[in-house]
């Protein structure tokens, strides 16, 4: 029977954006009865079964202000488990860039190294704040040119990603979308639009997400809205700040984390997705998992027009802007409000698109898991 190590650099539970694809692998290596050692910051056991064997490290807090060298204490902890260093395995499968870690001292001549990586996993495409940063990115970069010549196969999220990847690393990968849950994101049938436009964003607050800007084209625009942020970040004292300055201080309303399982009934509430990424970075290579979530659902989205955002949407199934200046957002918006049955007539083409769900994205990494 095969033996995999599962290393994995965010807690699995609860339930969250940054969970569920290590979550949707472990049900499946469950049903097949692998046994599976698991290695990650700590949490409840989110799936309890005599194959699945967790270990637990320290938890961190990706919006705390050293994140990249509180991930790396995190993972030094796991040095601890030193009888897993002893053990054999077949596969080793190491999900984000701290989780590298543990993986590179675990790669043996008898078994397969398969990295899962994202775009903030390459450095020289995040955008640095504070002293301790720049030399820990620069660390970070080093060590993922040190750790891409272990690995045996590499798993990327866009194929912007796979072509950066190849051009800049020399490195082949495969293509695995992050995208929704096909048994929470359902289609839901819209069959009307609020008297004010009602926009959301949900997720982690960042600056790079642009919303300064967007509340900046709702003030040019003058249109009757409400504008709902789910989640929390570093950004969001800053955006409530802006909120305030134009006297938005009841339109723009701040929701906190809600329980992700509740997310995809909350959003249908909604009339419009707000996916205004500011043009830099790893913000050109990488597909908001929101927005599968968003497709799923049937729910309209303000986008930035981009090579990665392409790949999945065509130009009659979103509102696409050139970039996320505010006066380009603001004329959108203005053209939404002048004519709301474009909204109904975007959720309808996205009712007839074919979905990519989670499921079956990850039968792929099954598949090299198993092979």
């Amino acid at each position: 029977m095969k033996r995999i190590l599962f290393l994995h650099s965010t807690a699995l539970y609860p339930p969250s954006g940054e969970n569920i694809r290590g979550n949707c692998l472990l049900k499946s290596l469950n049903k097949v009865k692998i046994d599976v050692d698991v290695v990650c910051p700590y949490s409840t056991c989110p799936i309890k079964s005599p194959n699945i064997h967790y270990k637990f490290i320290k938890k961190v807090d990706r919006f705390c202000k050293h994140r990249e060298l509180s991930y790396l204490l995190s993972w030094i902890s796991s040095f601890r488990y030193l009888s897993l260093f002893r053990k054999k395995y077949d596969i080793v499968y190491c999900y984000n860039l701290p989780a590298t870690l543990m993986a590179f001292f675990m790669k043996r001549k008898d078994n397969t190294l398969i990295a899962d990586l994202y775009e903030a996993d390459f450095p020289e495409l995040r955008m640095p704040k504070g002293k301790l940063a720049r030399p820990i990115l620069l660390l970070s970069k080093l060590w993922l040119l040190l750790f891409l010549r272990k690995t045996d196969k590499i798993i990327m999220l866009t194929k912007q990603l796979q072509n950066y990847l190849r051009n800049n690393y020399n490195k082949e990968s495969m293509v695995v979308y992050d995208a929704a849950d096909k048994t929470m994101f359902k289609p839901h049938n819209k069959k009307h639009i609020n008297k004010e436009l009602n926009f959301v964003f949900h997720g982690g607050i960042e600056e790079r997400d642009g919303l300064i800007e967007f509340i900046d084209a709702l003030a040019l625009s003058k249109i009757k809205f409400k504008f709902h942020i789910i989640g929390e970040g570093t950004a969001k004292e800053s955006i409530r700040q802006t909120a305030i300055s134009y006297g938005f201080s009841s339109k723009v309303i701040f929701h906190g984390w809600l329980n992700y399982n509740l997310i995809p009934d909350i959003l249908t509430k909604f009339d419009v997705g707000v996916i205004v990424p500011k043009n830099v970075g790893l913000n050109t290579k990488v597909i908001p998992r929101k927005l599968f979530e968003y497709i799923a659902l049937g729910l309209p989205s303000i986008v930035i027009d981009q090579l990665a955002i392409r790949e999945i949407l065509d130009k009659n199934e979103a509102f696409f802007c050139q970039s996320n200046s505010s006066e380009e957002i603001a004329q959108k918006i203005k053209e939404i409000n002048s004519n709301r049955q474009i909204i109904l007539d975007i959720a309808k083409a996205l009712h007839r698109k074919k979905k990519l769900y989670l499921q079956d994205e990850c039968k792929k990494i099954i598949t090299l898991l198993l092979r």
